[in-house]
């Protein structure tokens, strides 16, 4: 084990020491040259102060690389990209099958990425050199030109669409037991020059903190990464889940234990989890999310932010604090355990977990953790098997609710599990349920798929709502809504079938809300009876409801609330007429005066619009 400085590594430039405005990167690049060579084994050490990073050089499309180290990628990447790269740039610090070691920084170390480095799409004149940012229109387009469309704009000089991404800071590749701790890294995403859109839906190119590419046993700890173009950590995979290799065989030096779950699949099906963690660490403000995480299982993650992703100068979809998005096979995404972490504010849903039921991702908990959602956006997407919700705040609504598919044993510890957490509409500044704010003035007609506080658009799924809260105040409603057995269920390749399990009683796929509490304080008229909340298919135990006895801002008299068990308009049985809902309290409560209405939340940020308008909802402000 050795321990080196940056300064060990310095250049003929001076690069290499923090606060004197050289870039550091050439520095990174030898201190990671050294410690590849010796397979890691060691501690880097960054001083207090802001070292810089970032390499960039304009090259023509057939100019050979500057030297090596240099990438050229287009995008997308391939044999033939659409885009081919404006210029040329190098990674940062990287390692690749490493173990046992260290980078740690001071009480005030910061990694920046230098001004003006060009990212997105952009068009250069082959006559004059001159380069602009395509964010415009072409001639006889409807929308802006991505890397996914025909090379060749319609322009005078049919200038090629060109690419630039910026790089990833610090990679990781078939690494073991590597720590990161004490440092601030900061994309500068700010200070970058923004071309077009590289991807339909966003910056879909490098521009990150951290990856972890099928790395073991690894602690992030004390890490600040903010205001990166895509990711501020990435923990992800390149192993194809249709191999036939067996992983663990492959790669004897990461710290791998097989899921016993698969015990009956093929060895090289198996899931391999590799155990890393990240510990006391915030990622906020980068352009897509705060964490991808893609590929390789097990997680442990504790006090952490993952806050106003996709919510800045730029925003690339999903745009969530946490993205849990995996695929099959040995790289599987299970087993993640999220503690007293913090998901705000993020332009996309604070947590993204959006497979369905067939892909084997599942087992994720979140322990004492707080999401609120972003403008225009929900709180969380809760599409994943064994997905656990336990003492939450969650402040927004819920969607994409989990349903087990028909056509595959049903296991009860898959369902969504909601316990002693609480749903409200607001917090003591904002409303966080998204309205339209003209419909609503008119007729109160924004929804009721906008309003829902739990809504199933169009999932009835098998949940459990254990000790839950559920407090709405002028605009929240709440529906719990279950599904009949003569309905279609999802099946497994995008299907649908008839209901294929043992039960017989109606409510084989119910809700079920135990021990729970409703409060309304004073939902806005919308007509002589405003609805505060609806169940049917659900089954209730223990519910306690309590409510105003009168109607705010009521227009005469008559103006009442209701409760609606049994809407036998669009959903038979009631649960009325099957006694599922027998077993509710309500409590009327009477109010001098309405707690005030709070204003939808919106970020005050001025996003920078790049010809948003070919894309579906309001994911970007208007250009």
């Amino acid at each position: 084990m050795v321990t080196k400085h940056l300064y060990d590594f310095a250049t003929p430039g001076g690069g290499g020491y923090p606060n004197d405005d050289i870039n550091d990167h050439q520095a990174f690049l030898d201190a990671a040259a050294f410690f590849q060579a010796r397979n890691g084994y060691g501690t880097l050490i960054l001083e207090n102060g802001e070292y810089i990073m970032g390499v960039q050089q304009f090259r023509n499309v057939n100019d050979p690389l500057p030297g090596p180290g240099w990438n050229i990628e287009g995008y997308p990447a391939g044999v033939s990209p659409q885009c081919k790269s404006l210029i040329a740039w190098q990674n940062g610090f990287a390692l690749n099958g490493c173990s046992n070691f260290t980078i740690s920084g001071g009480s005030s170390t910061r990694v920046r990425y230098r001004d003006c480095l060009y990212y997105g799409t952009f068009l250069r004149d082959s006559l004059t050199d001159v380069v602009s940012s395509a964010v415009g229109y072409p001639a006889g387009a409807s929308r802006c030109v991505t890397c996914n469309d025909t090379l060749i704009l319609p322009q005078h000089l049919n200038i090629p669409l060109l690419h630039a991404a910026v790089g990833v800071m610090f990679t990781f590749t078939h690494c073991d037991s590597i720590t990161i701790r004490n440092v601030e890294l900061h994309g500068n995403i700010d200070a970058a020059i923004l071309g077009g859109k590289i991807h339909p839906d966003g910056m879909q190119t490098a521009h990150d903190g951290i990856i972890l590419n099928e790395s073991s046993a690894c602690l992030l700890e004390y890490v600040h990464a903010h205001h990166f173009g895509r990711d501020g950590l990435m923990i992800m995979s390149e192993f194809d889940e249709d191999s036939t290799t067996v992983y663990m065989e492959q790669h004897p030096g990461l710290t791998l234990v097989e899921d016993i779950a698969d015990a009956q699949e093929p060895q090289w099906r198996r899931t391999v989890l590799f155990s890393n963690q990240v510990n006391y660490s915030r990622f906020n403000w980068n352009g897509r999310q705060g964490l991808s995480w893609t590929g390789c299982s097990g997680l442990m993650v504790e006090d952490c932010e993952f806050n106003y992703n996709g919510a800045g100068r730029m925003s690339s979809l999903p745009g969530a604090g946490l993205d849990i998005e995996g695929g099959g096979g040995p790289m599987r995404v299970r087993y993640g355990v999220f503690n007293q972490c913090r998901f705000l504010h993020n332009q996309g849903a604070g947590i993204t977990s959006e497979t369905g039921p067939c892909y084997g991702q599942q087992d994720f908990r979140f322990n004492g953790c707080v999401v609120k959602a972003g403008e225009n956006a929900d709180a969380i997407w809760a599409n994943t098997r064994g997905l656990k919700f336990i003492d939450c705040q969650i402040f927004g609504r819920v969607d994409r609710l989990f349903e087990q598919a028909e056509d595959i044993p049903y296991d009860p510890e898959h369902n969504l599990v909601f316990h002693r957490t609480d749903f409200r509409e607001e917090d003591e500044q904002w409303s966080y349920l998204f309205w339209d704010t003209a419909n609503w003035e008119n007729n109160c007609a924004a929804g009721p798929h906008k309003l829902d506080l739990v809504a199933p658009n169009g999932q009835r799924a098998r949940i459990l709502f254990d000790s839950c809260g559920f407090y709405t105040n002028c605009r929240g409603t709440l529906r719990l809504l279950g599904r009949a057995l003569t309905d279609v269920f999802p099946y497994c390749n995008g299907g649908l079938g008839p209901y294929s399990g043992s039960d017989t009683v109606q409510d084989a796929r119910f809700v079920v809300a135990k021990n729970c509490y409703f409060k309304n304080t004073g939902r806005l008229r919308c007509s002589t009876t405003t609805n505060l909340i609806a169940v049917d298919r659900t089954t209730l135990s223990n519910f306690r409801i309590d409510v105003p006895d009168a109607v705010r801002e009521a227009w005469n008299a008559g103006d009442t609330y209701t409760t609606e068990f049994g809407l036998t308009s669009w959903a038979t049985p009631s649960c009325l007429l099957t006694n599922f809902c027998s077993d509710v309290d309500t409590t009327y409560t009477t109010y001098d005066e309405f707690p005030p209405c709070r204003p939808f939340y919106s970020d005050g940020v001025s996003s920078w619009a790049f010809c948003n308008q070919w894309c579906p909802g309001k994911l970007e402000k208007a250009c």
